[in-house]
């Protein structure tokens, strides 16, 4: 889903300042080619003749020039356009641009949403009326919700209340997930049984390469790398002892082709000089230093891997810190509230939520040497998304769905929705 960046923020200021999940479906055989379209936007904002960020890309490290492999073509279906799967009013809905939104199937308690890259499958994820959790699945084309996974088969590996981590696997309709054990099982959609790829222990939270052909699996101290059929796993790169995740292991950013990627481990303890380090770790080959810095456990990766931001907590007010490649360490700002929601795709630009009402999140665009931009225009913007160089996916206060081009008025993609939706924008 990468766009070329071709402009500079300069754009995106002056344009700015130009303008002021998951669950069982109840029992319904209605086709969801029958149900009428809701009366919602159709048609997504228009585009600019260019995008509004640039960025230069950065020469390659010795590492990883000796592990650039030639980017694979990846299949996609004939789906033009933007398309957005999400929960809302008690349905399971799909978004398409240019032909607005229409029901897939009835549903209620959903906690996790997924679209395949090619639009054709969503799967979604919830609890059923005796608490457990049924994974589920729907054609796009408008075919009955089916069971992927049931409740039945996921007691066996897990207490029943607990959820599980699921994801179609890239230019497929294969569904792989993981339980709290630490495994990996995997179910097609539309057909099939689940199946266990790796037994408890042996799997672990995991992040595909773009091409498909590799997985990292996270499990305590370790990441282990393997083909998507569990074959050639091996460890790839050892965490210190004390230096553990909860939930779904570290950020990983792979490389766009596919020959490794990027991410961030202690080198020593917290507080130390230079106790951070930002690692390239290749699919063939052993871990290279990128560079290290001074700061906390948490911090965030650029979509390149070649800069971190990490706010010091440590500090009144709290301070943001942008490291770059180079080791230089930029202080951003101090704020007496702060949280950091993503980076742009251009891996310079990040957002900050910088609301004084911590009911709300307002994000601003941030770069160093920049002053912050205010990105949505509407006084309420959580989980943003960037489906592409110059647009946001967000829900506002939890309920409306929208979609929103930088620097021009958000749309309503559904005033009914939720915070539970998945993307994905396929081209032929």
């Amino acid at each position: 889903m990468d766009r070329k960046l071709l402009l500079g923020l300069s754009v995106l200021l002056a344009i700015v300042a130009s303008t002021a999940c998951v669950s069982n479906p109840v029992n319904s055989t209605t086709p969801a080619s029958s149900v009428p379209p809701d009366p919602v936007a159709t048609t997504a904002p228009p585009a600019p003749a260019v995008a509004l960020f640039t960025s230069p890309a950065p020469a390659a490290t010795p590492e990883e020039a000796a592990s650039a492999t030639p980017e694979p073509p990846v299949p996609t279906s004939a789906t033009h356009g933007l398309r957005v799967a999400y929960f809302g009013a008690g349905k399971i809905m799909l978004w398409t641009e240019g032909a607005g939104a229409r029901r897939l199937a009835v549903a209620n308690n959903v906690e996790q949403i997924r679209i395949s890259d090619d639009g054709q499958e969503v799967a979604y994820l919830g609890r059923n009326a005796q608490g457990g959790y049924d994974l589920w699945g729907v054609n796009a084309g408008g075919s009955n919700p089916y069971l992927l996974v049931g409740a039945d088969y996921l007691q066996t590996l897990q207490a029943p209340d607990k959820t599980i981590d699921f994801a179609f696997a890239p230019a497929s309709h294969a569904v792989y997930f993981v339980t709290d054990q630490y495994d990996l099982h995997r179910v097609n959609a539309g057909f099939g049984s689940p199946a266990t790829i790796l037994e408890a222990g042996k799997g672990g939270y995991f992040s595909f390469s773009p091409d498909g052909r590799w997985m990292t699996l996270y499990r305590p101290n370790e990441l282990v790398l393997a083909r998507p059929d569990g074959t050639e796993a091996h460890v790839a790169f050892q965490f210190p002892e004390d230096y553990r995740w909860t939930g779904g292991g570290p950020e990983i950013r792979w490389k766009p082709d596919g020959s490794g990627f990027y991410v961030v481990s202690p080198t020593s303890p917290q507080g130390s000089a230079g106790n951070m380090a930002v690692w390239f770790v290749p699919v063939a080959g052993q871990p290279a230093k990128q560079m290290s810095y001074t700061g906390p456990y948490d911090a965030r990766l650029s979509p390149d891997g070649r800069t971190v931001v990490h706010l010091n907590e440590r500090s009144q007010p709290l301070e943001v810190h942008v490291v770059t490649g180079d080791g230089n360490d930029a202080l951003f700002g101090k704020y007496a509230n702060v949280h950091f929601m993503g980076w742009a795709p251009d891996s310079k630009h990040f957002l900050l939520d910088l609301s004084t009402d911590l009911r709300l999140q307002l994000p601003y665009l941030c770069a160093v040497g920049e002053k912050p931009v205010k990105l949505a225009d509407v006084d309420d913007a959580e989980h943003v998304v960037w489906v592409d160089a110059q647009r946001v996916l967000y829900s506002s206060h939890a309920l409306a769905l929208r979609l929103q081009h930088v620097g021009i008025p958000s749309i309503v993609l559904d005033a009914e929705a939720s915070f539970f939706f998945d993307y994905t924008s396929a081209t032929p």
